[in-house]
């Protein structure tokens, strides 16, 4: 493992840094403290060490540190984490230096010299690089607000939903999940109409978001009212097939989140309109939902209600693998329920269902699950079974 930075990560380096020397990359010109900073003896230490310790992988790093033990100490520390503030306080450096910091980082897993000071330096290491990154957040957000108006005049829809996506990425990884979800409803909006090819990632990336908020469906079409007001181009109308499939996909997510109620609750949202169209697929696939959802959160009664309801809309629809999956999900129900019998009629339907479609990993997984509780069956009606934990 290399813990040289990859060229490919986000830089604001220029060609002529490329070829500059580690002490000028360390100490640019400009930076604030720099003679003091460079004329302390850690920073011929730092600069020595930072040499050899480049791209290097762990285990010659750590051979490195055995070399050093007598810097590796608190003063040391100290010194990095004022040069660390200076150095990166806007934001500018070089994947070379963040490589550094990365291989210092690993003194937390130092076995040898002070054990205060490896874990003392790893966390120093660590901060000043969480100091760059959320000044590069700050940067990349200015960056985005800028860029969105320009290829909105220039009517580059893509460009355009790529960079609101970013917006609302920097502002989750500020922990502003509120602020962020006006850019991708936003971005949303857009997909609709120019890029339905993205609408599915989105829709993801909202569920997230949402999952982690305190909102109502009830609210999300004032929401999606306010981003499309505060939006220089104008949104299509959150239409009920739209709003059912958002709700679908925030409960799905939020359930996977284990945020089981609230998912829940975004799925009966969801049920309610498709109850309300003439969209089978839609109905039958959060039908499925609820029902897993309500299987995971024991409420096993509504959980077979559901598994019926979307098995038989998925027979109407002849999609045999959705038809399997409810005879399975059933099957895992009712043994759950001490319902053996029933249970076994169950598993036997999904697998008579499972062996007529073509070889999938995802089949074979289903199939193997099957098996393994038909060994429980088994087990459990053999008059002879031991109680041994084996």
């Amino acid at each position: 493992m290399s813990f040289l930075a990859p060229a490919s990560d986000l830089s604001d380096s220029t060609s002529s840094e490329q070829h500059e020397s580690l002490e000028e990359l360390l100490f640019p010109v400009g930076m604030k403290n720099r003679d003091l900073l460079r004329r302390s003896i850690h920073a011929d230490f730092f600069l020595e060490i930072g040499a050899e310790i480049a791209g290097k992988s762990a285990e010659e790093i750590h051979l490195c540190f055995d070399r050093y033990i007598p810097q590796l100490n608190l003063e040391f520390a100290n010194w990095l984490n004022d040069w660390g503030r200076s150095r990166f306080a806007t934001g500018k450096r070089h994947q070379k230096i963040l490589g550094i910091l990365l291989a210092l980082s690993t003194t937390c897993d130092f076995p040898r010299g002070n054990r205060a000071s490896n874990l003392e330096i790893s966390l120093v290491c660590n901060q000043i690089q969480l100091l760059f990154l959320q000044n590069l957040q700050n940067r990349l957000n200015i960056s985005a607000q800028r860029f969105i108006p320009i290829y909105l005049r220039q009517t580059d829809w893509y460009k355009t939903s790529l960079h609101l996506d970013l917006l609302s990425k920097i502002l989750a990884g500020q922990q502003k999940p509120v602020e962020a979800v006006q850019p991708l409803l936003q971005a949303i909006g857009l997909d609709i109409q120019h890029n339905p090819q993205l609408i599915d990632t989105d829709l993801q990336e909202l569920a997230k978001l949402i999952s982690q908020l305190d909102w109502q469906p009830s609210e999300l079409m004032s929401k999606w009212q306010a981003a499309s007001e505060a939006f220089s181009v104008s949104m299509p109308p959150l239409n009920s097939a739209l709003q059912a499939q958002i709700c679908l996909t925030i409960g799905v997510v939020s359930i996977q989140e284990k945020y089981w109620f609230k998912g829940l609750d975004w799925l009966k949202a969801s049920w309610e309109i498709y109850q309300s169209t003439d969209d089978l697929r839609g109905l039958a696939e959060v039908s499925y939902q609820l029902a897993i959802g309500h299987h995971i959160a024991s409420n096993l009664s509504y959980a077979g209600i559901y598994y019926r309801d979307a098995q038989r809309i998925f027979q109407h629809l002849e999609d045999a693998r959705k038809v399997a999956f409810c005879h399975h999900g059933l099957g895992r129900l009712l043994l759950q329920m001490g319902k053996i019998k029933p249970a076994t009629a169950e598993f036997d339907r999904a697998l008579a269902i499972y062996h007529t479609i073509p070889d999938s990993a995802q089949v074979a997984d289903k199939i193997s699950d099957i098996q393994y509780y038909q060994r429980i069956i088994t087990n459990m009606q053999d008059p002879n079974r031991t109680h041994q934990l084996i």
